[in-house]
């Protein structure tokens, strides 16, 4: 397994940062400012990850490669979940469009109505999945999702979104762009789970970095809709390690 991104957190940070500012309209120095013109500021670079593994201090593999896996902590790829926002695709410097061989469907899991017991199909997180050039890869997902399946559907967050949540942030499936898998009858008699984990739980047999997002990128006047939302996914990104934007955030700040 490759070792974590540590360095090169900042780097990744204020990029994911300039791309949120362009995206959402706002200014970064004031989250409840009024909307305004976009700023005039550089595209996020789809070949992130290659300008970073390009550094002359990093150590490389023998064969000596650059940005294809030769460099020990460096990503060959620039993943991001982006979360109710379209628009963030647009403020990429390279074309992205949407890989219609990848589906992930609804109903792999039921979800259970906390209201009157009735099961209904449990939405996934993930919506579609994009690729930005050779070197950026983009999951589409929404919150905004959540509750709008069968009528039974009391639009509370399912435990079993929650997880799909975390397995996504931690890496533990097959690769970004896998659909969820059900989880056998022992997984979910030991462990309560509801999805299938990939790799041993508390084992290193999956490369994380390959199959994790860099970053997450989300609207937060959309998740203010779901009850709880925010909360969740700033309480799992920091679980995971995973740096989070928040766009449109409608907490205020300093207040």
């Amino acid at each position: 397994m490759s070792t974590p991104l540590v360095k090169h957190i900042p780097l990744v940070a204020m990029s994911f940062a300039v791309a949120a500012t362009a995206a959402s309209g706002m200014s970064t120095a004031n989250c409840a400012a009024q909307p305004s013109a976009p700023p005039s500021v550089p595209p996020l670079e789809a070949g992130l990850m290659q300008k970073i593994a390009k550094k002359k201090y990093l150590q490389h593999d023998a064969d000596g490669q650059v940005g294809t896996g030769g460099v020990a902590g460096v990503p060959r790829k620039l993943r991001v979940l982006a979360i109710d926002l379209p628009a963030f695709t647009t403020m990429i410097d390279r074309p992205c469009t949407i890989d219609n061989s990848v589906i992930f469907p609804d109903g792999i899991v039921s979800k259970k109505n906390k209201k009157d017991g009735t099961q209904t199909k449990q939405t996934s997180l993930a919506r579609s999945f994009m690729r930005c050039g050779e070197h950026a890869e983009v999951l589409n997902a929404s919150f905004a999702a959540v509750g709008k399946g069968d009528g039974a559907d009391d639009g509370s967050i399912d435990d079993a979104f929650k997880e799909e949540l975390t397995i996504r942030l931690s890496g533990r499936v097959k690769s970004f762009d896998s659909p969820m898998e059900k989880g056998g009858w022992w997984s979910s008699l030991v462990f309560g789970s509801a999805y299938k984990w990939q790799g041993k739980r508390g084992g290193d047999a999956l490369d994380v970095d390959e199959n994790a997002p860099q970053a997450v990128i989300a609207d937060g006047s959309k998740l203010r809709a779901v009850e709880g939302g925010l909360l969740l996914l700033s309480s799992a990104c920091k679980a995971a390690n995973v740096p989070l934007f928040v766009v449109n955030d409608p907490r205020l700040w300093g207040k």
